[in-house]
Formats: structure tokens, sequence, C-alpha cells
């Protein structure tokens, strides 16, 4: 099945949901005030929130990126587990892919407007002996 904006995924109507909730009420179980949150509406919106749609959603919410983009695309993905868990219990970062599946995903999408300068910051982790090292991967064709 193919999703849009006009048609997105189920669960993406359900995080938006419980986005907009969480912006509305704060998280009271993490003692996080509602206006120290982010805007529900935000999801489809922010660039920095990419990681927090589903995946069956990622294609059509970075193609709508690129096409209110006249000029610049910047984005930043963590391809790791967030701190933050959502009032459901599961992982905030509910797409965890791995830096090529993201890069491969961005730059397809990205050669279809070959006028727009991009950039995007795809970060991992990986976890040794001293703790966790997190590395970054810059893609794009801004220079």
């Amino acid at each position: 099945m193919s999703y849009s904006r006009a048609h997105p995924s189920s669960r993406y109507l359900e995080l938006r949901n419980l986005y907009c909730t969480i912006h509305e009420r704060g998280e009271s179980f993490l003692g996080i005030p509602p206006e120290r949150t982010f805007p529900g509406s935000s999801l489809r919106a922010q660039a920095e929130r990419i990681k927090h749609c589903p995946e069956q959603d990622i294609p059509w919410i970075i193609e709508e990126i690129f096409s209110y983009a006249t000029r610049f695309v910047f984005a930043n993905v963590a391809c790791y587990p967030a701190r933050k868990r959502l009032p459901t219990g599961e992982n905030a970062h509910c797409t965890i892919k791995p830096v090529e599946w993201w890069g491969t995903l961005i730059e397809g999408i990205a050669e279809r407007r070959p006028s727009v300068v991009w950039e995007v910051w795809i970060q991992s982790r990986v976890d040794g002996p001293q703790g966790a090292q997190y590395v970054e991967e810059k893609v794009g064709n801004a220079k």
C-alpha cells in the first residue's frame, strides 16, 4: 500500500494523536510540563522528528519535505533507540534503521529535486568497552 499525507498509515495517525496528547498534557510520568514538549502536529513537519514516524510513512514524509523546499533541506536522523519512552512503553524512535537505509532512501528522493541543496546528518551508536560512541555521517549535496 502507498501512504501519503492524505492517506497516512494507521500507525502514523496513532502516533500523531499520542504526540498531540503529550503536548497538551505534558509528560507527567517524566515530570515534563506541556510547554516543554513539542506540538504533535510537528511530527510531520520537523525534519528532526523523522525517526519518530513509522517506517511505512517515511518515504512520503521525506518526499513532502523536499517538495516544500525551494532551496535547502536539512535533516538529522538517529539510528539507535532513544532514551525516552512513549507512555505506551515503546521507544520514541519508532524507525531505527541502518545509516545506509536512510542514505539510500533520502538520496533517491533528493535526486528528483536537483535544484535543492540538502544535507542529512545520520548518527549511529557503537557500544564498546568505553561505553557508547556516537558516529555521525553526513550525506547530501551541500558543500
